[in-house]
């Protein structure tokens, strides 16, 4: 696994002009632009994340059809993060315990750790989607060419 900072997308370092001939990767893959289908092993819980993040991704331009595996962390852990804090307001975060000498202790719930862990990979998989405050200033939309069904139809609407 790699460690330090993430590679800066090509784009990206083209409009800033920091871009070296010598270091393009000319075999680099450019994703289709549009949403990716729902996969059919989503939770049913999580379908409704799914379909409000491809909505606002899609309103963004920054979704592409590769998009598919982080959109699933990103519903399926957000979702797992509602269900928990649900759980954590109905439950309380700490729970009582008596010890072996016969005093009560009170401890944090498993419930805690799990909500936590759950927003991590959230925040993770969105900032990769480019829906964190920091992460937008470093995506850049998807352009649609005009040889495309969504580059045709964009053409179509603004004429």
């Amino acid at each position: 696994m790699r460690t330090g900072r993430p590679p800066v997308p090509t784009r990206v370092k083209l409009l800033r002009g920091t871009l070296r001939k010598h270091r393009v990767n000319p075999a680099e893959p450019t994703p289709t632009p549009g949403a990716p289908s729902m996969p059919p092993t989503l939770p049913e819980p999580a379908r409704p994340a799914w379909r409000w993040l491809v909505r606002l991704l899609t309103s963004m331009r920054i979704i592409t059809k590769a998009d598919g595996p982080v959109l699933l962390l990103a519903t399926c852990r957000l979702t797992d993060y509602l269900e928990l804090s649900r759980d954590l307001a109905t439950n309380g975060r700490t729970y009582e315990t008596v010890t072996p000498t016969g005093s009560t202790m009170r401890r944090q719930r498993p419930e805690v750790a799990l909500r936590d862990g759950a927003w991590r990979d959230a925040m993770a998989a969105l900032g990769q989607l480019g829906l964190t405050p920091s992460a937008r200033s470093r995506v850049s939309k998807v352009s649609n060419s005009p040889d495309t069904p969504e580059g045709e139809l964009e053409t179509f609407l603004t004429g």
